[in-house]
């Protein structure tokens, strides 16, 4: 006989859903509730209220009257947990990383680190219909908008679980279907190595008429000493470009008004919090504020953890950055989760290739063609400075001359081509020291140009092709790798960490489903002693809260070697017996504790850059997971997808713990002076409807899996496809 206390939000039948009884009378006319049933009517219970709960069992009807028959059978609410997905704007991204990331590589007409986002986003969503332009019809969007599109993506997904075999115990219960989307956030603004001065990329610039202009700094080396080149943003990205500020706004409106299906979690950019004193980082008496919007068993909050994003310029130890060893300690002490990005791509800091330059020892072993050809680049880049501020000059001077005679300015000339025109006058004025000024002006003018194309040519190509690999390993090496998150596991071993992604690359789970021991090659050619796989593999089994997640994981996609020409990839690929993912996943599998400790995630939506539908990506990794079963030929048979989209995810997270927490943070927020009437009026109104609704099932769906995680001991339970039902938890459904 067990006993249950009753929660906020539980109802009569969803007690006795949650403990496989059809009817509630069941429980309540049972002998052990006399008590209860002396104080409460038979559809009345209050907060507290002690249950006795009979021993298991399944109703099975038998003529008119039900008979109860003992089953070991675990009922839960019909819930799955996307682990790992994305709700924020493409717009939150600076122009100039998104500039030399992804236009300069891919779109080489269109790179322009002042370009216009309105430009691209407008083209970008125009061709949207393309397979591979897919992506650009959301990246444009608000994250608000990208947040609430989302959740209706996710309201079809019962659709395609009722037509995937490996999931057909989910289509019972559907009514109290509730599809949770872990949101993480990315705070960009100080994605480049000057985030190790606490910079944001763009620094605001006030203009004497009209809006701001935001203003950047474009390097060639890692010192931190180096000469500034200041470059103007264009003039429309001031009101184009979505700060952290506003990010973290609307991410809390989005899920807030779609409570419990999207669970944010905190950005911490570690840089935000130094002090540069124009020698060294100091910590900023501010850096543990982000600590504050996050739920705990302890305290309310609105999200459930941290994502950390160390490509974007920092390693798990960084010495430059005074905030971290602070922060893992308490994130370790306060059972706080962590989700972090872990594969060899990604929305890295366009200045990857410089970070080698802090570390002399490592530069000092870079090839000698390297060093000549970055000496070289830097003497031009000097000629190339000492002309633009040459140009400065000359222009206040002319500017001046333009104001003496009251000619106006060509706004169209100055803001789009950066040069300084006067409108036509009627008469031209006759002073010769305006017309040396003009020509002092262009002559400057002309200088600049030569001098910033002949440095951004060999700019360039150091930063695509020219410079040593050793560069880039560097960076993958200390920045990305799994191994770069082991000294701080060792310093905190309690932590619960996740590494996103389990590597996600074609050619490093070629190299691990062909030699797990041995070295392997990522995507660019770089070559590693220890595969990553292995290396979260080993880093799991070692400390007890350490997880990975299989977002942009194309299980039914084939992997390769690097070592293949691209045609014989492309070939390959199209073969029946091509080794796909899930084999080599199912190679991880095999031991036995990563069944514990990997969680279901989708990336969305920037899976649309595969291309690949939202529902197409659920169903490949339903598809995927019960080949894995298949192959691993337990005595025992585990469902994988309700182990990784359900046990697991409840666990690293942590949700039934901070659930009541969760859901605080909620009410607080929209009740809160952050939610105008306007915004309560237009996002809340059937809010605290659906808020209940959500939380009900999520306390049904924890208590089930406390008691199996309890009776599983200290490893954690693994939830067998013999023992599991789906069942509906809502008494009015």
């Amino acid at each position: 006989m067990k006993t249950y206390i009753v929660q906020d939000g539980d109802t009569p039948q969803a007690i006795a859903s949650l403990f496989g009884f059809k009817q509630w009378s069941n429980i309540y006319e049972h002998k052990a509730n006399e008590k209860l049933r002396g104080q409460r009517g038979p559809n009345e219970l209050k907060t507290g209220d002690t249950v006795s709960i009979p021993d298991a069992y399944a109703e099975v009807m038998s003529g008119s009257s039900a008979q109860l028959q003992a089953s070991e059978l675990v009922s839960l609410p019909p819930v799955v947990i996307d682990a790992h997905m994305h709700i924020m704007s493409g717009n939150c991204l600076p122009f100039p990383v998104l500039n030399y990331t992804q236009l300069e590589v891919k779109a080489r007409f269109m790179a322009n680190p002042s370009g216009s986002r309105r430009t691209l986003n407008t083209v970008g969503n125009l061709f949207s219909f393309l397979p591979m332009l897919r992506i650009a019809g959301w990246s444009h969007r608000s994250t608000l908008k990208i947040g609430h599109d989302t959740v209706k993506s996710n309201d079809s997904l019962p659709s395609t679980i009722r037509k995937t075999p490996s999931t057909k115990h989910l289509r019972d219960g559907q009514n109290s279907f509730l599809g949770i989307s872990i949101a993480l956030p990315m705070d960009m603004d100080l994605c480049h190595l000057d985030g190790y001065k606490g910079r944001s990329v763009y620094e605001v610039e006030p203009q004497p008429d009209g809006d701001p202009r935001y203003t950047f700094n474009v390097r060639l080396t890692g010192r931190l000493d180096e000469r500034e080149d200041k470059i103007y943003a264009h003039p429309l990205e001031w009101r184009a470009y979505q700060k952290w500020s506003e990010q973290v706004l609307e991410t809390k409106l989005a899920c807030s008004s779609k409570p419990l299906r999207l669970i944010p979690m905190y950005h911490y950019e570690p840089r935000r919090f130094i002090q540069w004193t124009g020698k060294s980082a100091t910590l900023a008496a501010n850096w543990d504020v982000p600590f504050k919007h996050v739920a705990t068993q302890k305290k309310e909050g609105l999200f459930a953890g941290f994502k950390m994003y160390t490509p974007q310029g920092y390693t798990p130890t960084d010495e430059l950055v005074p905030s971290l060893e602070k922060f893992f300690a308490r994130c370790a002490s306060d059972d706080i989760p962590i989700m972090t990005h872990c594969t060899p791509s990604g929305h890295y800091t366009h200045d990857r290739k410089l970070f080698i330059d802090l570390d002399p020892a490592a530069a000092e072993g870079l090839s000698q063609e390297d060093k000549d050809a970055y000496k070289e680049a830097s003497n031009k880049r000097e000629k190339y400075l000492d002309a633009k501020e040459h140009l400065a000059k000359a222009e206040k001077k002319f500017d001046g001359y333009m104001r003496q005679y009251g000619l106006p300015q060509d706004a169209y000339a100055w803001g789009m081509q950066g040069e300084l025109t006067p409108m036509m006058p009627a008469t031209l004025p006759s002073d010769p020291e305006y017309w040396k000024a003009y020509d002092e002006y262009q002559t400057a003018l002309s200088a600049n140009d030569e001098a910033q194309e002949a440095y951004d040519e060999l700019a360039r190509e150091l930063r695509l092709t020219r410079s040593d690999p050793k560069r880039l390993k560097y960076f993958k090496e200390k920045y990305l790798h799994p191994d770069a998150w082991a000294l701080l596991m060792q310093k905190n071993p309690t932590l619960r960490l996740c590494l996103a992604h389990f590597a996600s690359d074609k050619h490093i789970w070629w190299g691990y489903h062909d030699n797990p021991g041995g070295p392997c090659r990522d995507g660019d050619g770089v070559t590693y002693d220890r595969n990553w796989v292995s290396a979260i593999v080993e880093l799991c089994e070692k400390y007890k809260h350490f997880y990975t997640d299989l977002s942009y994981l194309p299980l039914m996609r084939s992997i390769t070697s690097y070592d293949m020409s691209g045609k014989e990839q492309k070939r390959y690929e199209k073969k029946a017996d091509a080794v796909r993912y899930w084999s080599a996943l199912a190679k991880v599998c095999k031991h036995e504790h990563m069944l514990k400790k990997i969680m279901f995630g989708t990336d969305w939506y920037m899976i649309l850059a595969e291309p690949m539908g939202y529902q197409d990506w659920f169903k490949e990794a339903m598809e995927g997971l019960a080949l894995v079963e298949a192959e691993l030929k337990l005595p025992r048979k585990v469902n994988l997808f309700y182990q990784f989209a359900i046990v697991n995810p409840m666990r690293f997270y942590g949700l039934g713990k901070i659930a009541d927490n969760l859901k605080k943070g909620i009410e607080t927020f929209m009740n809160g002076p952050e939610v105008d009437k306007r915004m309560k009026k237009k996002h809340f109104q059937d809010t605290p409807e659906k808020l209940q609704r959500n939380y009900t099932i999520l306390k049904n769906l924890a208590a089930v899996l406390d008691t199996l995680e309890k009776e599983a001991g200290e490893d954690g339970a693994l939830l067998y496809e013999d023992q599991v039902r789906f069942v509906n938890v809502l008494a009015d459904s």
